[in-house]
């Protein structure tokens, strides 16, 4: 909804993040190669009501982890993470978008088995 790019979400982080102004700056960019992004590339993008509400929401839940996850969490202040605080890798977005396409009852963990 706000057209931010895969890499630009996975280096998302918190302090770049005004719920209050609903924008986010897509400062930041994360590919094989490292960060991306150039001073003339970075942008603001203004956030509709219902992103800044999801992300609203997604803090709670980040705050949660954290909590579950105790000395095991690596705070990099990063909005998208793993359950411990860890960056995405292009592998773990893809896998993540592909389960949430799917219906409700046929989604599955993903693992092996299941």
């Amino acid at each position: 909804m706000t057209g931010i790019r895969t890499e630009e979400a996975r280096a998302l982080r918190w302090d770049h993040v005004n719920l209050e102004a609903g924008s986010i700056a897509a400062w930041r960019s994360v590919r094989h190669g490292g960060d991306t992004k150039t001073a003339k590339s970075r942008r603001t993008l203004g956030l509709p009501k219902a992103v800044v509400e999801a992300l609203r929401k997604h803090r709670v839940r980040q705050d949660e982890e954290k909590l579950a996850a105790g000395e095991l969490w690596k705070d990099h202040g990063l909005v998208f993470t793993t359950t411990v605080g860890t960056a995405l890798d292009a592998a773990n977005v893809r896998r993540y978008f592909r389960l949430s396409a799917r219906p409700p009852g046929s989604r599955k963990t993903g693992r092996r088995g299941n």
